[in-house]
């Protein structure tokens, strides 16, 4: 059976640390600045591991000491606990205390930490029970490794045999030793080899131990490996059973699931962890097929095979170094990794395990998944996909959840199996805004759903008679009189005046002037200098009541304007 790495943590012992004396203060002098304390350790068995080394217990170390400093900014400098039908003292003054725990065995000819504890007592009352959990955190001190190894006899001649142990994320080689053959002992159909290490001691970790088989001609012909711990200061000492794995093909690994890692989408990406149990023993690799569909009903069109091999032409990439990459590993006996895929896009994945022989059967997303901490479960029958949906709304702001947001928002939504539509932001959440346009024409419709999982901009429609302003530099003073006319059925119309919205209106300029704006609105209408202006109905402008019209004129020969403004009442 495979332990799944995330869950190999470290802790060989719990110790229990009971300052008990001095339980009541009125047994102690107030003026005594120490308080009597009592240690006692109380054993417990460690987590069981795949390929672990047997667990210390209290009386297999050297020595157990005690340090620590007060908040008071004392010190208790390391001491070494006497124990006594399983118990010792210390004397420690009336504070708060930051203690550690630690326990020593004799490597060689020296003491050497192998467990320790951390914990906090507060004596300022007296003595109270406090309880310290020994592990192999943050220890350095290096262990070793002793293993017999047996495997069952086969009919291919075995030439020689390759164990190691291997870093479990890059594979690379920590520590190999080759067995030729007469290193191997032959029993009962049952094949004996030892790989023993202890003179070169090995850094504390998690490794995969793997044995390779190869033939008369350098050839693999079967492999097998695990998760193996080595602990500090200890031999990982283990006989260990090899099934039955020449020529084999691996087992297919198991309930595949695919999570959301929340709060990851940024630039039109975002982060999905895949996790899966390991039901073989003799796999090299995973490899990861991700499909992409156009909707739920169509076909797997092949996105990328995430493996240990590159082919462009068929888009095989190796995991480590393609975009998808994100964390994680996988080579044998891992049993999670996160992508990063693109927005817009259905997706589902695969997964395989392969070894030089071939590849197991390929599994799918089938099970319901446990939800995880950070993330969010993608369901079964779910496609994989995020949809970035971007709302526009230039010179406005936005506040949700109390962010504020000018210009724009973007939110990502997930399109599921039985999704019909995605229901677009509040518009009003924008001042003055009347809904949300799938373009920027100003006839473009309002909607308020969105009926895809593609990537989508929406615009946001404003007042057609809003005020638009406009600046122009070296603006000039108006025009002299008789220079501009406005008519209406060849009658002038002044400032202020009254005009029905279907009728024609005229304007005409006169002056050494090379051409002409009239801006109404948010509306702009150009006219030559000669020419007979521009003429327009009100109905065509679309407006009512009170409406500043602007009349700008590009002066001849010159970069400068001038300009006239008048106020006309269109009514019905």
């Amino acid at each position: 059976m495979k332990i799944s790495f995330r869950k190999l943590f470290s802790a060989a012992l719990t110790a229990a640390l009971v300052f008990a004396g001095c339980s009541n203060i009125n047994d102690v002098e107030k003026n005594d600045p120490k308080c009597l304390s009592t240690v006692k350790i109380d054993e417990s068995s460690s987590i069981s591991r795949q390929i672990n080394p047997d667990p210390f217990t209290a009386g297999g170390f050297s020595k157990i000491t005690l340090s620590g400093k007060s908040n008071y900014g004392n010190t208790l400098a390391e001491v070494e606990l006497t124990f006594t039908d399983g118990k010792a003292q210390v004397a420690l003054e009336y504070a708060i205390w930051e203690l550690t725990l630690k326990a020593y065995k004799t490597i060689g000819s020296t003491d050497q930490v192998v467990l320790m504890g951390k914990n906090t007592a507060d004596l300022t009352n007296g003595g109270t029970d406090i309880s310290f959990k020994l592990t192999t955190s943050n220890v350095t001190t290096k262990g070793y490794v002793d293993l017999e190894c047996i495997y069952h006899e086969s009919t291919t001649s075995i030439s020689k045999i390759k164990a190691g142990l291997y870093n479990l994320f890059t594979d690379e080689a920590i520590y190999e030793k080759e067995i030729d053959s007469t290193d191997i002992t032959t029993d009962a159909g049952l094949c004996t080899f030892n790989f023993t290490e202890t003179t070169t001691a090995i850094d504390p970790g998690t490794y995969t131990y793997k044995v390779v088989f190869y033939t008369g001609t350098d050839t693999k012909v079967g492999l097998w490996s695990d998760i193996l711990l080595i602990a500090p200061g200890n031999t990982t000492k283990k006989t260990v059973n090899i099934p039955y794995v020449i020529k084999e093909k691996p087992d297919s690994p198991a309930n595949l699931c695919a999570y959301y890692v929340n709060d990851t989408e940024t630039n039109g990406y975002y982060n999905v962890k895949l996790t899966w149990e390991d039901k073989s023993s003799n796999e090299e690799y995973y490899v990861i097929t991700i499909n992409e569909y156009d909707s739920y009903s169509a076909n797997a069109v092949l996105y990328k095979e995430l493996g240990i091999t590159e082919e462009t032409a068929t888009n095989k990439e190796v995991f480590v170094s393609s975009q998808e990459h994100v964390s994680g590993s996988i080579l044998a006996n891992n049993t999670e990794v996160e992508l990063k895929l693109p927005t817009g896009k259905l997706f589902d994945v695969s997964i395989k395990a392969e070894n030089f022989v071939g590849s197991s059967d390929e599994v799918t997303r089938t099970v319901v998944p446990t939800e995880t901490a950070g993330c969010t479960a993608v369901a079964a029958n779910d496609k994989i996909t995020k949809t970035m949906i971007t709302y526009n709304f230039p010179g406005k702001t936005c506040t949700i959840d109390s962010n504020t947001y000018f210009n724009s928002y973007t939110e990502y939504k997930s399109w599921k199996n039985d999704t019909t539509e995605f229901t677009l932001l509040d518009s009003t959440l924008i001042n003055e805004c009347k809904g949300w346009t799938e373009t920027t024409s100003e006839t473009a419709p309002v909607v308020t759903y969105y009926e895809s999982y593609k990537n989508k901009n929406f615009y946001a429609k404003f007042n057609a008679d809003s005020n638009i302003d406009y600046t122009i530099e070296e603006y000039q003073s108006g025009f002299k009189d008789g220079e501009l006319t406005i008519t209406n059925a060849d009658a002038a119309i002044n400032d202020n005046d009254t005009v029905k919205i279907i009728d024609d209106i005229s304007f005409k300029v006169t002056g050494d002037y090379e051409y002409f704006l009239v801006k109404v609105n948010n509306h702009t209408y150009q006219g030559s200098i000669g020419g007979t202006g521009i003429t327009f109905t009100g109905t065509q402008i679309k407006v009512t009541g009170n409406t500043a019209i602007s009349i700008i004129a590009k002066i001849k020969n010159s970069d400068k304007f001038a300009g006239e403004t008048i106020t006309l009442n269109f009514s019905n």
